[in-house]
């Protein structure tokens, strides 16, 4: 990462020679010749023409490029370390959008009832339909668009509901798999500050094949089918993979309302997806809204004899969801040694559905926030946990979750448990260490909960100096061990197992955890309570970023007489 960001600052101090810079606006012409604000150059086929090494590509603010059927397709070609292509925008206003959408703003037809159509251009369906940036409904008879939340298709044509002339409609194309930008065995590409909308029915922003080096940074991806951004390898060249791809500060929303949700249909979709060949990656400082599977996530997809996802973090993101649904926080998954080395931290995960997947081996998830993890309204899946290890097979591969690290985490209201362990032969020798687990819905005749709870057999996971507490429940049953009925009070379990050690059930005293401040009081038992991980590298600090004391606290945030932000989403570099 420090590499990148010499070589990028190099770029731009040491332009070379041949280097030349190329300016777009929808105002201008494609026989400009580009090179200067008043004779810019127009089309995205010319800005594709123009992606040489060292050439910078920028387009103007407030512009707006939309086609329903375009993709934007950068495959095979590539910049290098020192003359890498950069992708960005110039003057004043908003974003420069790029749209793989309709956009109707006239041509509507009055249909009465408030009712107005309008043809489709070059395709026959819509995915999704967006009015003033507000997702509708989709049903299946023009006839039943009755209401502002509804929209159909028919006979090539559109039909929404509007009392007066529809304006800034946004419409996604259903009959291909089109994706915004497409990049296939790229590299040394940077695009900062574009608005991206749309795509087809699968991926937003993909990068296929093999890349090396592709920095999206302050970007924005938003109003789209699926994916929002994906770096995957699907070819049968099992040696390709990604090699240090950077998502940076970027803006992702999938979009959805609560009209728009169906309980009946698993939409799919990941904010950031590095899939099946990536190592090295970066995601950092992204906000990341209401995808319908995962915000963030590192899988190992369709064969064991892809490369992996190896040694990439995520950290200091931003994932939640809006209205009910269906949504993880994190996904890593994977079979032993193509799963590995991936490090969740410092990343705010709240007001979800579904918990984090931590499956693989020699992965770390440490300093994070998770809160209010509710049950999800969509499907039939109920995890409503923060962190699960509960390997299960994918694509024929038996997963495994062995050797990786939950540490220093801040868990606080769960529908289900705080933290799940399943799996009596494929969970082993995992460290569960200085978490504060607080508040979740107590057991019930359905639902088994408990702070800490570990199906099946008593296997070597290390549990210590955890703070396990619920709600007036001091001396509680708030681990499970074993069967349903095998539960115990924190002092039981560390008394009964050699596993379980300086565990504790006490009030944990926060500041204000029900409006988010998840701040240690001067007084808390968690100060100081934790015990040192060793061989975590410098990179093991706090939610904010504060080095760890000899003596840890127990919990995301280390105890400090400076508080230097009272609410997780305050993150100091980050750009909201």
């Amino acid at each position: 990462m420090v590499m990148v960001a010499i070589l990028l600052l190099s770029y731009s101090k040491f332009m070379p020679a041949s280097a030349t810079t190329y300016y777009f606006s929808t105002a201008g012409d494609d026989s400009n010749n580009g090179l200067s604000q008043s004779t810019p150059k127009q089309s995205l086929t010319e800005a594709a023409n123009l992606m040489n090494p060292g050439n910078t590509i920028l387009f103007k603010r407030g512009d707006k490029w939309y086609s329903p059927v375009y993709e934007w397709n950068f495959s095979d070609k590539a910049g290098t370390s020192s003359n890498p292509i950069l992708i960005d925008a110039y003057g004043i206003g908003p974003k420069p959008i790029i749209a793989c959408m309709e956009l109707m703003n006239s041509g509507w037809s009055d249909e009465g009832s408030n009712r107005w159509s309008h043809p489709l251009n070059g395709y026959t369906d819509v995915r999704r339909c967006f009015i003033n940036g507000v997702s509708k409904l989709k049903v299946s008879e023009p006839d039943s668009v009755n209401n502002t939340h509804k929209f159909a298709v028919a006979s090539r044509t559109i039909y929404i509901y509007s009392i007066t002339m529809p304006v800034n409609v946004e419409v996604i194309n259903n009959d291909t798999g089109l994706a915004i930008l497409r990049l296939a065995n790229c590299s040394y590409f940077t695009f900062k500050n574009i608005d991206f909308r749309g795509g087809g029915r699968w991926c937003a922003l993909e990068v296929s094949d093999r890349s090396s080096h592709i920095t999206f940074d302050s970007c924005n991806v938003q109003r789209i089918s699926m994916y929002g951004i994906q770096f995957h390898n699907s070819t049968k060249n099992y040696n390709w993979y990604h090699e240090s791809p950077v998502v940076r500060n970027c803006y992702l929303n999938m979009g959805w309302t609560a009209q728009e949700r169906n309980p009946d249909i698993s939409y799919g979709g990941d904010g950031v997806n590095f899939r099946s060949a990536v190592q090295n990656g970066l995601v950092q400082g992204n906000t990341i809204i209401d995808f319908q599977h995962t915000g963030i996530a590192a899988e190992l997809c369709i064969s064991p004899e892809y490369t992996g996802v190896l040694n990439n973090v995520f950290e200091c993101n931003e994932v939640y969801s809006t209205t009910p649904g269906y949504c993880h926080g994190f996904d890593c998954q994977g079979v032993e040694g193509k799963c590995t080395g991936n490090i969740f931290r410092r990343n705010y995960f709240h007001d979800i559905t579904n918990s984090g997947h931590l499956l693989g081996d020699n992965n770390y998830v440490y300093s994070n926030i998770f809160d209010n993890i509710d049950k999800t309204t969509t499907g039939t899946t109920i995890q409503s946990y923060s962190i699960d290890m509960m390997p299960f097979t994918g694509d024929g591969m038996i997963f495994i979750s062995k050797n990786n690290i939950i540490a220093n985490n801040t868990i606080y209201d769960t529908d289900n448990s705080g933290i799940r362990v399943e799996g009596p032969t494929t969970v082993y020798k995992n460290t569960i260490k200085n978490n504060l687990i607080f508040k979740w819905t107590p057991p019930d005749t359905i639902w088994s909960n408990y702070g800490f709870r570990n199906d099946g057999s008593i296997q070597p996971q290390i549990v210590e100096n955890n703070c396990i507490y619920n709600y007036g429940q001091t001396g509680g049953k708030v681990i499970r061990q074993g069967n349903k009925s095998d539960v115990y009070t924190v002092m039981e379990a560390n008394d009964a197992f050699s596993n379980y050690n300086n565990n504790i059930d006490v009030n944990p005293l926060l500041v204000d955890p029900e409006n988010g401040d998840f701040h240690l009081k001067p007084d808390s038992p968690c100060k100081s309570a934790g015990q040192p991980l060793p061989g975590m590298g410098s990179g093991f600090v706090d939610y904010y970023g504060n080095e760890w004391a000899n003596q840890p606290s127990i919990g995301a945030i280390q105890y400090t007489n400076v508080r230097i932000n009272a609410y997780p989403t305050g993150y100091l570099f980050k750009k909201k």
